[in-house]
């Protein structure tokens, strides 16, 4: 079961993050105080990858993005912005269940909420 998760989390993935921007990572990097060099070090990759990575001429893997941030310190949903956000924690995914379940019409008044509640912690 885990396995099959894990492909299913690799196309949502695959097929949101090639439309991603990684500019993020480049500023992740200059905050950890580490060289694109570094980072490939220590999560086994070229350093021409990770430049890559980094200039939009390529996209990293989940593995390897998943190894970035921790090395970083970051979540993947971090380095991505808004382009992608991935559910982290038991708690996300639950609710993502849930969301998943529901009739159109209860999606439908979950979002004025959630529109609702952002609209006002904006201020």
């Amino acid at each position: 079961m885990r396995y099959i998760a894990t492909q299913l989390m690799s196309v949502a993935y695959n097929s949101h993050v090639m439309r991603a921007d990684f500019s993020k990572l480049k500023a992740a990097l200059a905050k950890a105080g580490m060289n694109q060099s570094e980072l490939a070090r220590r999560i086994g990759v070229e350093r021409a990858a990770v430049s890559k990575w980094v200039t939009g001429r390529a996209t990293p893997t989940l593995e390897n993005l998943q190894k970035a941030a921790q090395v970083l310190g970051m979540s993947i949903s971090e380095i991505l912005g808004d382009e992608v956000l991935l559910a982290e924690t038991k708690t996300e995914r639950d609710i993502l269940k849930a969301l998943r379940s529901m009739s159109q019409e209860d999606r439908e008044a979950l979002e004025r909420m959630a529109k609702l509640y952002a609209d006002h912690t904006d201020d």
